[in-house]
């Protein structure tokens, strides 16, 4: 069964999570912040009402992919719908009057349609590309974005080399396509329409199996990163086994990270939850890392867990 908040529980859930999410400041690794403080407003009863109730969480405390799949569901049709459309405010009042219940859900839905079409969204899941070099040598970066299965809102970040080939003159020349991804001649990435299967097939699988996978599709990687947010600990979240029950007496969001590339000097891991780091595929070494945005009372135990297990886990009060 999935747990839900009580109603009069969900805006200081979501105000919480958005106060540890803009004080952890993730960086480009991390899905973007604007996008993901978009959606944690848009949940929030301050803005769409009941509308999207009931407030469903993931086993880890995020907000679940049922709940936010209302939230897709509105922002369809507020992308169909014109402005000149919306409820207008009498009609939602003598509704208000006649029934509050009914009256709250229309109130909601125009201003989150309001809302949501002024507002990028983080996406359920999404593919797109960027020109990361053009010269010497034709390098691209790939980004993948989706709420796992945990709820976790996760980005995979691919950079990518083209690998010369040999020139008619018997010099070399490049094709400006790396795998099934190619730079346009407006400097625009484009990627076949596979590329989307392909991480989607593969979003769970260690790092590892994942570079694999992209390099048979790609050839070449010179970096790979799997970056979550999530979890969100507190009170009514049991935490994982091993993990000291102390640290589930407050709030706490994590970021974690996992990046293998061949400009690691050493594989390392400052992640309590993965003390030990592996090298990499090949050439590649390994870095693991977690920050955490917690309530003040827990900054003490989550250092002295760090401690204890050998890594330098960043800790910020909230």
């Amino acid at each position: 069964m999935i747990p839900t908040l009580p109603q009069d529980r969900v805006s200081g859930y979501l105000r919480a999570m958005g106060t540890a999410l803009d004080r952890l400041g993730p960086n480009e690794d991390f899905v973007p912040l604007t996008e993901s403080l978009a959606v944690l407003h848009a949940l929030s009863p301050g803005l769409s009402g009941p509308l999207l109730a009931p407030a469903e969480l993931s086993p880890v405390g995020m907000p679940a992919f049922a709940w936010i799949s209302r939230l897709y569901s509105e922002q369809v049709l507020a992308l169909k719908t014109e402005p000149s459309g919306d409820t207008p405010q009498a009609d939602i009042d003598r509704a208000l009057a006649l029934d509050p219940e009914l009256g709250a859900r229309v109130a909601g839905r125009r201003n989150l349609h309001r809302f949501l079409r002024d507002q990028s969204l983080l996406p359920s899941r999404r593919v797109f590309g960027a020109l990361k070099r053009r010269k010497p040598v034709l390098e691209l970066r790939l980004y993948f974005d989706h709420v796992d299965a945990l709820g976790r809102w996760v980005r995979v970040v691919a950079d990518l080399r083209e690998a010369p080939r040999a020139g008619l003159s018997g010099g070399l020349s490049r094709s400006h396509r790396v795998g099934p991804a190619s730079l346009d001649r407006n400097g625009q990435v484009v990627l076949e329409s596979g590329v989307l299967d392909l991480f989607m097939r593969h979003a769970a699988v260690p790092l590892d199996a994942l570079h694999a996978q992209l390099t048979e599709a790609f050839g070449e990687l010179t970096r790979l990163s799997r970056s979550a947010v999530g979890p969100f600990w507190f009170p009514s979240i049991a935490l994982p086994p091993g993990i000291p029950a102390d640290l589930g007496q407050g709030l706490a969001l994590h970021l974690s990270t996992e990046c293998i590339a061949l400009d690691i000097a050493a594989s390392s891991s400052q992640d309590p939850m993965h003390p030990k780091a592996e090298t990499g595929p090949g050439d590649m070494e390994r870095y693991v890392g977690r920050r955490v945005a917690c309530s003040s009372s827990l900054v003490d135990p989550y250092s002295e867990w760090s401690q204890v297990l050998g890594t330098r886990l960043e800790i910020l009060a909230i």
